[in-house]
């Protein structure tokens, strides 16, 4: 049996077994969040799954396939813990014994500071992935385009956001955002990562939004990161479009280097408990160069079942493709099977 074919019959075992099980209602999108009965609120997830490599680059000859590897991993076990010192102050601190990040965030938020402003201190997520995830809300099949791509950004940074809001649900907000720009690593320069966003809900479903940072890193150095993302989602489905643009300056040599990349993503009911997932990723390393370098294709399709509320299982296939560019030697193909386990505990409060 070729790859390909088993590639197929893998997704489709995976339907066939899924779709006869008795399916489980999911909850509704806009189920309104629980009375406030507890200044502490405890919660969960693990993200788990059993992948089998078909065939991946070697390390010392990418244009060679090696196949057969497979693992069981534990890629999350985050616990966190909210508590509200008052309903202005809250905290939030949670930790992956899994993933090997540690701490992921622990961070004060200080709600109407000033009239619509709310100031957040400590480690927290991006403002460059924290309303992607949301929308995306498979973070466990894996990371958005800019965290997953090298050099790019850190899913979570230490530093102070302040966000603006024209009213109390955020409709339309400004956020303004200084950050270490290392992720969990130690600061050990004198430089900050300088980060703005805004963004406006066009109604409940679909929203835009625009990220710029800026890090001079010394050196005549530096860095200036733009993205745009556009998603919508109804009760049913959900779609989410993602572009960026980097200017490196002087990373090589006194020539710039200009990643761009872009993302298609999206999910749509097949039925209460089953839905089709579909990801897809292109990534240039660099725009100047057209002799050197990367170019990458990513993809991920997968289902989506809910045996239970708060677990997903989902047959997933993941496929990786490296285009030609210039002289560079192209890697051979990334392709994989996995099945992924999310299950998240419930909000204890």
């Amino acid at each position: 049996m070729t790859k390909s074919s088993f590639f197929l019959l893998f997704v489709l075992l995976s339907s066939l077994l899924f779709a006869q099980q008795r399916p489980a209602q999911r909850p509704a999108v806009t189920k309104p969040a629980p009375a406030v009965t507890s200044p502490v609120t405890v919660y969960g997830s693990v993200f788990a799954d059993y992948l089998y490599v078909f065939q991946e680059p070697q390390t010392l000859n990418p244009a060679s396939g090696t196949d057969g590897r497979n693992e069981f991993a534990v890629r999350r076990a985050m616990l966190g813990v909210d508590y509200a010192f008052s309903p202005a102050v809250t905290s939030k601190i949670e930790y992956d014994a899994g993933g090997g990040l540690g701490l992921m965030q622990a961070f004060v938020n200080v709600h109407n500071l000033m009239n619509g402003m709310d100031l957040r201190l400590g480690r927290m997520i991006g403002p460059s992935t924290e309303t992607v995830q949301k929308f995306w809300e498979y973070r466990a099949l894996g990371a958005g385009v800019l965290e997953r791509t090298p050099g790019m950004l850190h899913e979570y940074d230490n530093g102070i956001l302040f966000t603006a809001r024209t009213d109390a649900a955020g409709s339309a907000y400004a956020r303004l955002g200084i950050f270490n720009g290392t992720g969990p690593i130690a600061e050990t320069d004198k430089v900050k990562k300088y980060a703005m966003t805004v963004g406006n809900w066009f109604d409940r479903g679909s929203m835009a939004e625009l990220y710029v940072d800026f890090e001079n890193v010394g050196a005549g150095r530096s860095t200036i990161t733009g993205k745009l993302f556009y998603g919508m989602r109804t009760q049913s489905s959900m779609l989410g479009i993602e572009a960026f643009y980097r200017m490196n300056r002087k990373f090589a040599g006194t020539n710039d280097v200009t990643p761009l990349g872009g993302s298609l993503f999206g999910w749509f009911e097949m039925m209460p408990a089953m839905r089709a997932v579909l990801r897809a990723d292109f990534v240039d390393n660099d725009l100047n160069s057209s002799n050197a370098g990367s170019r990458d294709l990513y993809f991920n399709a997968g289902l989506d079942y809910m045996p239970a509320a708060h677990v997903h299982l989902m047959p997933n296939v993941v496929y990786t493709k490296a285009l030609k560019k210039g002289s560079t030697v192209v890697g051979v193909d990334f392709m994989a099977v996995q099945l992924t386990l999310s299950a998240s505990l419930p909000a204890m409060k």
